[in-house]
């Protein structure tokens, strides 16, 4: 899916829309959110909240990214650029899997994990 616009909160930013603790107000106007932010456990609170808020999350994946089509891929996991993900995988919900990682065949990876850049 190609997105027109892209707003975001932030706790820090003063070019967030509203900050994280707004989210259950902003269900609605925005029907989708996604979580990007690093930490594995807080990356799977706020995903989980934003659930009970009824927010659509959407999973992310990079163009030039190969996902076998027997791989399955949970929602709220981003797979970034020249990442592999080989057959039979299962990637959980909420993770991230970097630049240029390779994931083999009958891999299986929980939610909320990272796969950092270019490993394998």
């Amino acid at each position: 899916m190609d997105y027109e616009e892209i707003a975001f909160v932030d706790d820090q930013s003063p070019m967030a829309i509203a900050k994280i603790s707004d989210v259950e107000r902003l269900e609605a106007q925005y029907q989708e959110a996604f979580v990007g932010i690093g930490n594995n456990k807080l990356r799977g609170e706020l995903i989980c909240r934003l659930q009970d808020y009824d927010y659509t999350i959407p999973t992310l994946i990079h163009l030039t990214a190969y996902i076998s089509r027997t791989a399955e891929i949970e929602m709220g996991t981003v797979i970034e650029p020249k990442v592999i993900v080989n057959a039979h995988t299962y990637v959980g919900k909420g993770c991230i899997i970097s630049v240029g990682a390779i994931v083999d065949h009958d891999v299986r990876i929980e939610d909320f994990c990272h796969v950092n850049a270019r490993a394998i």
